[in-house]
């Protein structure tokens, strides 16, 4: 259980819980969830282009607990006004939120227009929509990745290039791809240089690749 005296670090959007004992293992918590932050679409309009970019950040990341009035407007400026750092955090909030009609465009640019490496939030929201355009993007999602130099290499904590290409893959699986498809691209990845991406490969792919499991 998390208390008052865990709290480390505090912003208009959020606290940050740890005990003294285990100072790396932290809880971010939305001051959204009890009402002590709040918005308007107005204050936003009004004050978003002065906020630093970690207090954007801070602000997406804690959009999901905000229970507003304008929370879809809200959701609508930061898609037109924002960047890649302020719309990763609210990725699937877009797909949960906003109809295919407008989640599917803001997320097919996205995925598009990110930097290989960074792209796994939006893989999973295009998956969460269910939009039979889903599929063909993510293809050429894991297309793109999978032509990205780096991503069989190495990696002290995470090649995130090929963390792209798990995470892509997985989305395709969710949607009922059909493994087989697939199979050439999970044995590489099962058998990658970064430990990290073999670990990632087994949790989180191999269970569509039954047969395969325990070569």
């Amino acid at each position: 259980m998390w208390s008052k005296n865990d709290i480390i670090r505090e912003t208009r959007w959020s606290r940050v819980y740890a005990k003294p004992d285990k100072p790396l293992h932290q809880y971010v918590e939305s001051r959204f969830m009890d009402g002590t932050a709040t918005i308007t679409l107005d204050e936003l309009q009004r004050d978003w282009q002065s906020w630093p970019e970690g207090d954007k950040i801070d602000f997406c990341q804690s959009l999901a607990w905000a229970q507003v009035p304008d929370r879809i407007d809200i959701l609508r400026f930061v898609i037109d006004h924002g960047d890649h750092c302020t719309w990763l955090p609210i990725a699937l909030l877009v797909a949960h939120e906003l109809p295919p009609e407008e989640s599917v465009p803001a997320l097919r640019r996205w995925c598009e227009s990110c930097e290989v490496g960074r792209g796994a939030n939006y893989y999973q929201a295009v998956a969460y929509t269910g939009d039979p355009e889903a599929h063909d993007l993510l293809k050429r999602c894991l297309h793109r990745t999978w032509s990205t130099a780096g991503l069989m290499d190495d990696a002290d904590f995470c090649n995130w290039v090929a963390h792209d290409a798990v995470s892509c893959m997985q989305s395709l699986l969710e949607l009922n791809e059909d493994p087989d498809t697939y199979r050439s691209v999970f044995e590489a990845l099962k058998k990658h240089p970064c430990k990290a991406t073999r670990q990632e490969t087994q949790g989180f792919l191999a269970k569509y690749f039954a047969s395969e499991v325990g070569d």
